[in-house]
């Protein structure tokens, strides 16, 4: 069941089948699958969001059953961010949402990635997506408590120092590139 084709880049066709592969993670209804993630790949389609954005597809055999979307961060150099990943439920467990992930470190990486962020929900509906994370090598670097909404704090996650070594054997990606100061001056009292 696992899906063996390469990730690919989104082309304007998947548009809906990617906004199913959204609302079927039951993180998104309909309306706000085609408002939220409709608006941002029709700007990318369109090229209006800019340099470095980005969304891939894993298909299985008759449609796409996982995408990314990250992109540079516009304020700091070398940053990159991962804005969305979604496996369909059916394919949970075959190593789509791995090869995604690893996907994304590896295009971040030839793109002079120095620091890859993922920004996810505190709430329990994200909780398979936090765990993971952790099981690909991902460690909680920060909370912004209600971010999002009362009782809704925005978590970032980065690589861990263990983590750092294995992308360099999985994905082909120097070891190096996601230190700098960028944390140090973002989480120090001086920020």
């Amino acid at each position: 069941m696992a899906s063996h084709k390469p990730i690919r880049a989104v082309v304007s066709a998947d548009s809906e089948a990617l906004l199913r592969v959204a609302v079927a993670t039951s993180l998104f209804k309909l309306g706000e699958a085609e408002q939220l993630l409709g608006g941002v790949l029709r700007e990318l389609l369109d090229g209006s969001l800019g340099p470095g954005h980005t969304a891939r597809v894993a298909d299985g055999p008759f449609a796409p059953v996982g995408w990314t979307y990250f992109s540079p961060d516009p304020h700091e150099e070398g940053v990159w961010e991962l804005w969305w990943i979604g496996v369909v439920p059916e394919y949970h467990g075959h190593g789509v949402g791995a090869r995604l992930l690893a996907d994304f470190e590896a295009l971040a990486s030839q793109n002079g990635a120095r620091i890859l962020l993922i920004c996810t929900s505190s709430t329990e509906s994200t909780a398979r997506a936090r765990a993971f994370y952790v099981r690909q090598g991902y460690e909680q670097v920060g909370q912004i408590p209600e971010f999002y909404g009362p009782g809704d704090d925005k978590l970032l996650e980065k690589p861990s120092k263990l983590h750092i070594t294995d992308i360099g054997t999985r994905s082909d990606t120097a070891a190096d590139w996601f230190w700098g100061g960028y944390f140090e001056k973002l989480f120090s009292d001086d920020y």
